[in-house]
This record gives structure tokens, C-alpha cells and sequence, in this order.
């Protein structure tokens, strides 16, 4: 034992490990007379699987939603330049979307209108869904879009 090697007081030591082999012995004796079990090897036992116990749920609303003025707690926190310069970036921002959403609209319709005269609504629609416009006929679209040229 290593408790030998280094002179240190291991009786405390060998009365636990004495403890420890009558309580074994005692334990296979109560399964060999009372219990009439054999205690298998610990290769023989298999293996505990995990399993959950509980239900992971949700963070409640109150908690991932704000409340009230709760976004504005940390407003005063920027320098009032700061801020402004920021509302002012974020107004920018709205109007552009704004601007974008507008000239796409505008080009939607506009290209619909121009199908529309030539008796071919929605056939954007219909090639990509690839059962609409052939092939031969989606070229020259394409070949009219990429000159300018205006149809109709």
C-alpha cells in the first residue's frame, strides 16, 4: 500500500477498507441465501441509456418580448449627437425602402402592362414554373430586354 511506502497512518485506512470487503462479503452472501440471485459481472449488466426528464419549453413572452417603453431603457445611453444622427440614418433608410419597394412596384406593373399588350400575361409566372413560355420564345424575350426594345 502506498501508505506504507510513506510512513503515513493508514489504520484509519485499513479499518474503512476491512469495512468495505465484510459489507461485500455480506452483501454476496445475502444474495446467495435470501435474495437466490447471483450477482452478475459488470460486464454482463448493460449499459444505463439516458433519458430525458423534462420537457424543455419555451421562454415566456413577458420575457422575450419588450414591454412597454422596455426599448427605450437604454436610449439616453448614446450622445444625444449620436442619437440624432442615428434617427436621422434610420429615417434615410425607411425612405429608400420606401423609394425601392415604389420603383419595383412600378417595374412590375410595368412589365405586365407590356405582356399584356402582347397577349402573353404572366408568362414570367409560367417559365418559372416551367410549364409556360418555351424556350425558343423566352430567348427572344430576353434578347428584346437586354436591347431596350420596346414591345407593342
Amino acid at each position: 500500500m502506498f501508505g506504507n511506502k510513506t510512513n503515513a497512518d493508514v489504520k484509519g485506512t485499513e479499518k474503512l477498507m476491512r469495512t468495505v470487503r465484510e459489507r461485500i462479503e455480506e452483501a454476496e452472501r445475502d444474495n446467495r441465501t435470501v435474495y437466490l440471485e447471483p450477482v452478475p459481472k459488470g460486464t454482463e449488466v448493460s449499459k444505463i441509456k439516458g433519458a430525458t426528464l423534462v420537457k424543455p419549453l419555451g421562454l415566456p413572452n413577458t420575457m422575450t418580448e419588450p414591454q412597454g417603453n422596455a426599448g427605450e431603457i437604454f436610449a439616453s445611453l448614446l450622445p444625444k449627437l449620436a442619437r440624432g444622427a442615428l434617427e436621422k440614418y434610420q429615417k434615410t433608410l425607411e425612405e429608400s425602402i420606401e423609394a425601392t419597394s415604389a420603383a419595383i412596384s412600378n417595374a412590375d406593373s410595368g412589365a405586365r402592362a407590356s405582356l399584356q399588350r402582347v397577349n402573353l400575361p404572366g408568362s414570367l409566372e409560367a417559365y418559372l414554373a416551367g410549364d409556360g413560355v418555351p424556350e425558343v420564345v423566352w430567348s427572344k424575350v430576353e434578347g428584346v430586354q437586354r436591347f431596350q426594345v420596346s414591345v407593342g
